[in-house]
């Protein structure tokens, strides 16, 4: 007859799955140093919530009862957090704020990688916010980006772009102007108006590869 696992004992499987050790999973969920070999019968919802947030892909569920599979079944169409620099790096940034950070300063080190095959051409996963992209973009939501050194000829007019000028950061559709020297920004959000920049004021550019929710 079978021996039915603990929770203590499912939890320790899935971590011998991410090819991690206590210490280092114990780290990535906030949990106290220890805490999964102090597991007695159950796990605390306020810790179960930490673990789900950390790794989306492992089915609670099964961890507190045993019934179903370790992992989602959506695993493999959902970005995953990953700490083994596979991947695409994320930063815990807001593009429209805090963006600089990351292109500026080549000594700021991503929280996270985020392995999802899709959109693995990014350089960086960050956040966004506000709401002149929606439903496309929500906010929220985190945005893969590519930036592009050649926008000026390169701009596939019609598609999502994240462009930085000295003054504003902002993720928009691209069009073409009818004056000489400008490009028009153009939200999905009806609620919100279209606007023409000059080009020369334009720093760089950055095609927006992909969008998902944000796992944590």
């Amino acid at each position: 007859m079978a021996i039915e696992m603990t929770v203590k004992e499912r939890l320790k499987e899935f971590i011998k799955h991410e090819n991690m050790g206590q210490g280092r999973f114990e780290k990535s969920c906030g949990l106290s140093n220890g805490y999964v070999n102090n597991i007695r019968r159950s796990i605390q919802p306020d810790k179960l919530q930490k673990i789900a947030r950390c790794y989306p892909h492992l089915n609670t569920g099964w961890l507190m009862t045993g019934e179903g599979d370790m992992l989602k079944p959506v695993f493999l169409n959902e970005p995953v957090p990953n700490f083994d620099h596979q991947g695409v790096p994320y930063y815990d940034v807001d593009f429209i704020g805090g963006f600089d950070l990351v292109e500026n300063n080549q000594s700021v080190n991503p929280d996270y990688h985020i392995d999802f095959p899709p959109y693995n051409k990014a350089d960086s996963w960050v956040n966004i916010t506000g709401h002149s992209m929606e439903p496309l973009i929500s906010h929220g939501d985190m945005i893969a980006l590519k930036k592009i050194d050649d926008w000026e000829t390169y701009i596939l007019y019609g598609e999502v772009y994240a462009v930085v000028t000295d003054a504003y950061r902002t993720v928009k559709k691209l069009r073409r102007s009818d004056r000489e020297g400008f490009i028009r920004l153009v939200p999905i959000n009806p609620e919100y108006d279209e606007q023409e920049i000059r080009c020369e004021v334009i720093r760089s550019v950055f095609q927006v590869v992909g969008c998902a929710k944000r796992i944590f």
